[in-house]
């Protein structure tokens, strides 16, 4: 089963989504920040998931700058490669129930302690 983007493309469209939520303005520059990607990578990510309709442009606050969103489109695509890293983390995880466990405990637990950290700087 196939959805599409590639893995840079998955990562730059789960982050647009990911952020609106709270930033619905948000721009590239703040998306290369959070995303941690080079500008010029971005950049180039950024044309191919316009081409496809992934995502919108949009005027911003600063006339300099352009907001970014995901299309209903875009959305979908997250939608179904969601389900797809679902059903793929269980099945990697269904051999080992109390190592899956302890492990997700284990990452929202440095989750928090780097939120935490974030969040005091």
């Amino acid at each position: 089963m196939t959805i599409d983007p590639t893995e840079m493309q998955f990562v730059v469209l789960m982050a647009i989504a990911w952020n609106t939520q709270d930033t619905p303005n948000m721009t590239q520059a703040q998306l290369s920040q959070y995303a941690r990607i080079h500008k010029a990578l971005l950049s180039q990510i950024m044309k191919t998931l316009v081409r496809k309709g992934l995502v919108a442009l949009s005027n911003s606050k600063d006339s300099r700058t352009r907001a970014l969103r995901l299309t209903a489109t875009g959305s979908a695509k997250v939608r179904k490669a969601l389900k797809i890293l679902e059903r793929t983390e269980d099945a990697f995880w269904a051999d080992i129930p109390e190592m899956a466990g302890r492990l997700r405990k284990d990452l929202g637990d440095i989750l928090l302690v780097k939120s935490d950290r974030s969040g005091s700087a």
